[in-house]
């Protein structure tokens, strides 16, 4: 008996141990050149612009992953790090096989007509740092794990049809620079955590319908913050009045919400890179700030329609760069003599 228990524990131990060469032998360039080719399989339209396969022997022809279109490996462990199939016109489903190539850096899918939602498998990409799925025609939530991939760096899912709640998983990508979900239809309030991505340098989450306010806290969670869009949602209460916090802001678009209150006053010195201001179609009262004439670097200011009410300040003058300023349906008083004035002149 004795002598049976060890050797089933010794086929087993034997069937562990090759198991384990099995899929280490497998996880290299041949892997990836297998996934590339099932993912080719799975596109539908025209594919013929992907060079994608084995002239001979896999194993004699491994290398050509490397030279196939849209690939590139790299030079130290020789897997596929990034993998561009923007603007080709495919159409289908996401492949979960792309989950299999794990060394991936750079994915962009950008510009197709891919469609359902994204697959589970491609938690599996920890080492992605630039995620591009932009304007296709992706639908579902933004899964969870979305926010385990703790390299991103740039994630870019703007003008699909994303829908549900952005995950509050999204804090843990700590990296990421750039989040792009503009022109999909996400609800709900935006995650406070968002606002506590301190690498952030552009948010982009317009167009879309989300509801709610901004954190007080705002530019104390997001430093490096320069183009903040958050245009045509649902969003309300006050501006927070420690924008001038975020001193490296360039453009900031706050248009098409149900913000109220006025104008935060101390947009001013702090704010050296500030060249536009959209706050068009909203319920902001009170008036223009006086501090106005101090943002130098100003380009565009709009506040059309709002209930914005006394003069135009005369430091207006001063805003040399100023090519677009747009006041109308407010009660804004003197504009026509604000520009018979020398202010414009």
């Amino acid at each position: 008996m004795a002598a049976i228990l060890v050797s089933n524990l010794c086929s087993s131990m034997l069937l562990l141990i090759s198991l384990f060469f099995v899929g280490y032998s497998t996880t290299d360039l041949s892997t990836d050149g297998m996934a590339l080719l099932a993912v080719k399989s799975g596109l539908l339209g025209d594919s013929s612009s992907l060079n994608w396969s084995y002239a001979n022997n896999i194993s004699t022809t491994t290398s050509l992953v490397c030279s196939w279109t849209g690939v590139t490996c790299g030079s130290l462990h020789r897997r596929v790090t990034a993998l561009d199939l923007s603007g080709m016109g495919f159409v289908g489903s996401l492949s979960p096989e792309i989950g299999n190539l794990t060394f991936l850096i750079s994915l962009d899918m950008s510009r197709n007509n891919f469609n359902g939602n994204l697959p589970r498998e491609w938690s599996r990409l920890r080492r992605l740092k630039h995620l591009d799925l932009g304007v296709n025609n992706l639908t579902g939530e933004i899964p969870q794990w979305i926010g385990f991939l703790n390299e991103l760096l740039i994630l870019r899912l703007s003008n699909n049809s994303f829908s549900g709640f952005l995950p509050y998983s999204i804090s843990n990508a700590s990296k990421l620079e750039r989040l792009a979900l503009q022109f999909n239809e996400m609800l709900g309030a935006i995650p406070t955590s968002v606002f506590n991505l301190s690498n952030l340098v552009l948010l982009n989450l317009a167009f879309n319908n989300f509801a709610g306010t901004l954190p007080s806290h705002l530019c104390s969670g997001i430093p490096n913050i320069e183009y903040f869009r958050l245009e045509n949602n649902n969003l309300e209460g006050e501006i927070p009045s420690n924008i001038s916090s975020c001193t490296k802001l360039q453009v900031i678009i706050l248009s098409t919400n149900k913000f109220n209150g006025s104008i935060p006053s101390d947009m001013s010195s702090p704010l050296s890179q500030l060249k536009e201001i959209w706050l068009a179609e909203n319920r902001l009262a009170g008036e223009i700030p006086k501090s106005l004439g101090g943002w130098k670097t100003l380009e565009v200011f709009n506040i059309a329609s709002n209930n914005i009410s006394g003069s135009i300040p005369s430091g207006l003058s001063n805003l040399t760069n100023l090519y677009e300023l747009m006041l109308p349906f407010n009660k804004i008083t003197g504009i026509r003599d604000c520009f018979d004035s020398q202010i414009f002149k």
